[in-house]
């Protein structure tokens, strides 16, 4: 048994969770039991929404050293023998003991401490630029960069032809848009003549609580609520505007050009990396200047409309970048550890 422990909630939205459950099904079809872990019901119930048995800690998503008498419980019971852990509340010490009870596969971002662990995994671009050369080999497990970008299958072998003309626009602000972007982008959008005559597909996540009546006005604005297929989405769009993420990468894996913008630290080395490397430009981020990234989105927007050959080549540059395949590598790369 594989056991997940992670949280998802309207503070920390979906992304966690989402990548876990991509490594989740790769184990499944490869005939591994997998068992999900959360502090409370809301990832408990994400986790059954999606098929898949789920324990409920009763504990603080934010305090996880407080939970490891009851973690361990839990392992020893339901005889869990590799635990993958995705959260930014661990400490050293959460990590260490728990490495000790069972071999911990740890999902990372940005390497803020040495992680006692038996594997890190950190599929973002800039992860090969960050200094895991501190963890012996022997003891610690690397698999770094962006081929192994946990994707749903839905992103393999994606064949997008672009587009000459841009008829359609792709928002999508997070699980929770807890500054309200996607109003603010089809307000915003709509103000220029432009825009007015594009659809702009608005992907509403499941913490998401912004009122859409507020841009259900316009004839213009498609509401998508829990995607079941955003590949399927992101296929028939032409330009998308995406908070930074792992949004990102399934762009990239369906060659659409993009707009990035953040609104969590998190975030902010992802997109930077992006805008450096050519691939997707970056806007800022809303919370230093909201009226800023959005200017220059439109800014960046008309020029994206207006170069369809550097649509192509972005495109094109996108899918060399991400194949979808890289849950099944970190699936494979665990069972082989194990």
């Amino acid at each position: 048994m594989i056991g997940f422990r992670v949280d998802s909630n309207k503070i920390i939205a979906t992304g966690h969770f989402m990548r876990c459950m991509v490594i989740a099904l790769e184990l499944q079809s490869l005939g591994n039991d997998v068992l999900f872990i959360c502090a409370d019901n809301n990832g408990s119930n994400l986790a059954n929404r999606y098929g898949f048995h789920s324990i409920v800690l009763q504990t603080l998503w934010n305090d996880m050293n407080s939970e490891v008498e009851r973690l361990v419980e839990v392992i020893r019971v339901h005889s869990i023998d590799h635990l993958v852990i995705d959260s930014y509340q661990v400490t050293y010490k959460y990590l260490k003991t728990m490495n000790s009870i069972v071999p911990v596969i740890y999902i990372d971002d940005l390497n803020a401490f040495a992680c006692p662990v038996s594997m890190i995994i950190n599929y973002n671009v800039y992860a090969n630029e960050l200094p895991y050369k501190v963890y012996p080999p022997i003891q610690t497990k690397l698999l770094l960069g962006p081929a192994y970008v946990p994707l749903r299958r839905e992103f393999q072998d994606i064949n997008k032809i672009p587009q000459s003309e841009v008829s359609n626009i792709l928002i999508s602000t997070g699980g929770s848009d807890p500054f309200h972007i996607a109003e603010e982008l089809v307000n915003t959008l709509n103000s220029h003549v432009d825009f007015q005559n594009m659809n702009l597909h608005v992907v509403v996540g499941p913490f998401c609580k912004f009122v859409t009546h507020s841009i259900e006005k316009y004839d213009n604005v498609v509401l998508h609520c829990n995607v079941a297929n955003m590949a399927e989405l992101m296929c028939i769009s032409d330009v998308a505007i995406t908070a930074g993420g792992s949004t990102m990468y399934e762009i990239c894996a369906c060659g659409l050009p993009a707009i990035s913008f953040s609104f969590a630290d998190n975030q902010i080395p992802g997109v930077e990396y992006m805008e450096k490397t050519g691939l997707i430009p970056y806007a800022g981020d809303f919370r230093m200047n909201a009226s800023e990234s959005l200017s220059k989105i439109v800014e960046i927007a008309y020029k994206l409309i207006r170069d369809s050959s550097r649509r192509i080549e972005i495109a094109s540059n996108m899918k060399d970048l991400i194949d979808g395949f890289g849950g099944l590598r970190i699936a494979e790369a665990i069972l082989s550890y194990i």
